[in-house]
């Protein structure tokens, strides 16, 4: 549920942006989900003039990462309270990276608090529901 509710406005980053203003730039994530231990690639391009600036040239930036290898970049407007999604993919499945990241928890910071949280089944008609099959 990373993308309509917390933690979308937490743990976000914040970037200088190109010196162009212009130039567009690629986001490349592997990540594993929580809930299912399935590992995903995805790869995104990103049109900085989309991007929400939060102070001086620094924008802020999103890597939300949903079910079944949804990728979402967002760019939120956090004084206006709006979610603005900038470019979002469907994942590819890396089978091989797939490992039960529970077993892990001690040893990533707010892993075990993350699992500690109670979620709602896996959606089956959320994005990229095929790329999951």
């Amino acid at each position: 549920m990373a993308d309509i509710e917390a933690p979308r406005s937490t743990e976000t980053m914040s970037l200088t942006r190109p010196l162009s203003g212009t130039d567009e730039f690629q986001i490349t994530a592997q990540w594993v989900e929580l809930l299912t231990n399935r590992a995903w690639q995805a790869s995104v391009t990103v049109d900085p003039r989309e991007l929400t600036t939060i102070r001086d040239d620094r924008v802020d930036l999103i890597l939300i990462f949903g079910a079944n290898g949804h990728l979402v970049i967002g760019s939120d407007d956090d004084s206006k309270h709006i979610n603005k999604d900038v470019a979002e993919t469907c994942g590819l499945r890396v089978p091989e990276a797939d490992r039960d990241v529970a077993a892990e928890a001690n040893a990533h910071a707010k892993l075990a608090s993350a699992l500690a949280f109670e979620y709602p089944p896996v959606p089956t008609d959320a994005p990229c529901l095929e790329a999951a099959q």
